[in-house]
């Protein structure tokens, strides 16, 4: 479960915490205030981006595929263990 930065208690789940997209909004279950990414989350699709790139342009047939399921997983684990959930700017 990932905290609320309003409350402190336990808000969400790791697996809608993965689905709040940069832009999305979320309430809090416990103190109803409006939770958001931070703003690092931009800086979650450079890495993401250059390898997309880089694979279509060096790799083809199952390895591109292998590769792409790799950085997916690796941008999946940035989303939930470095991007930390802040305060909405609009509550």
């Amino acid at each position: 479960m990932v905290t609320c930065p309003h409350c402190d208690q336990k808000a969400i789940s790791w697996q809608r915490k993965m689905s709040m997209g940069i832009a999305r909004e979320i309430t809090c279950p416990n103190c109803g205030k409006k939770l958001a990414l931070s703003w690092l989350a931009w800086f979650n699709l450079i890495p993401y981006c250059f390898t997309i790139f880089w694979i279509f342009d060096h790799t083809r047939g199952w390895g591109m595929w292998l590769l792409i399921a790799i950085a997916l997983f690796a941008v999946s684990l940035i989303q939930i263990f470095g991007i930390p959930l802040v305060k909405s700017r609009k509550s």
